[in-house]
């Protein structure tokens, strides 16, 4: 009876998990156009040529398991140019989600794109919001953002010193 119910619990975490990309997807205009101006999703499809001139094919796979890609202009800083948001989406955001959010806007930094990590979810595990402040990633939660002016200044200052 306990392994069945473990399996249930499981079962609707991913459901659950998978509607809440879903939803960011669906609302992306509403969860992210407080910091980006028209902002879009965009399909990794789109990048795929760019990517993989410049990508090994590990680092190309690794960057097709992104839970979403939104482009746009800092709303408030549209001098700053063009920015892509590599987001990793959890019910409760824990450090492998920061780890893969660096790790795949690095990759998308590869590529030849100004790439933020972005980590999104209901809940934030403890010590999760210090971590992220260290690394520079911005945290979504409940509609609201937190670090994004010092993520953005921060990757937009290295991508322009690398380009």
């Amino acid at each position: 009876m306990v392994g069945a119910y473990q399996r249930l619990t499981t079962r609707v975490a991913r459901i659950e998990g998978r509607t809440l990309e879903q939803e960011y997807r669906e609302k992306a205009a509403s969860y992210f156009g407080l910091m980006l101006r028209r902002p879009r999703v965009v399909s990794v499809n789109s990048l795929w040529e760019a990517a993989e001139a410049r990508l090994s094919d590990d680092e190309l796979d690794d960057l097709l398991l992104a839970d979403l890609i939104v482009q746009g202009y800092p709303r408030r800083q549209p001098e700053l140019g063009e920015v892509w948001l590599v987001v990793e989406i959890a019910l409760t955001v824990d450090q492998g989600d920061i780890t893969r959010a660096l790790r795949r806007a690095e990759l998308l930094r590869k590529a030849g794109y100004c790439a933020i990590p972005v980590v999104a979810g209901e809940q934030v595990a403890d010590g999760v919001e210090d971590e992220a402040r260290s690394h520079k990633v911005v945290i979504l939660q409940d509609g609201r953002n937190a670090l994004w002016q010092e993520a953005l200044e921060a990757w937009v200052s290295r991508f322009s010193t690398a380009v």
